[in-house]
């Protein structure tokens, strides 16, 4: 069996299409490849079957749970309040690089009193402000001690938000 991290069990997500019910679905356990193609195009389940999915509607669950408990995963859109605005970010996973102070009495290898770390496929926020700088912000918390993650709210997908502009936009046609 899989495992990730602390003995947790990797679980992913795919959006699919349901004909009979003529409506969209998510589904859930482990990809898997299309036959002859190195792209992910179904999902394996529980009950031992595969369902189609859209490909870039896969996400990974993160070890992390929004304000009502709900299971984060990749490609969730979640809603946090900071310095008394509102923001979405798009939860991912991405590899970072970051510059933090050194602690007191020691130096780089420079002789700044800095050092750089590249903090690999981690999860992400990703939040893009009115001058479309992309920030990739990391779970943190406060100094009360409450995650940041403990203070957001699942507020839709990436994916969903792709179908309904496509259907949108072919209702426009």
């Amino acid at each position: 069996r899989s495992s990730l991290g602390k003995g947790r069990a990797m679980k992913f997500r795919g959006l699919t299409y349901d004909r009979e019910k003529e409506s969209y679905e998510w589904v859930y356990g482990m990809p898997s490849y299309g036959y002859e193609t190195d792209e992910i195009a179904e999902i394996g389940t529980v009950y031992g079957d595969f369902k189609e999915i859209f490909p870039d509607t896969l996400g990974e669950q993160t070890p992390y749970r929004d304000k009502n408990g709900k299971e984060m995963y990749t490609g969730d859109i979640v809603a946090l309040e900071v310095d008394g605005q509102v923001r979405e970010f798009v939860v991912d996973k991405a590899t970072v690089d970051r510059e933090y102070n050194a602690l007191q009495g020691f130096t780089g290898k420079d002789g700044s009193n800095t050092v750089k770390v590249r903090l690999a496929d981690v999860i992400i926020f990703r939040w893009i402000d009115t001058e479309g700088i992309i920030h990739q912000l990391l779970p943190c918390v406060d100094d009360m001690g409450v995650s940041d993650t403990a203070r957001m709210e699942i507020i839709g997908t990436a994916a969903e938000r792709g179908v309904q502009e496509s259907e949108s936009k072919g209702k426009e046609q």
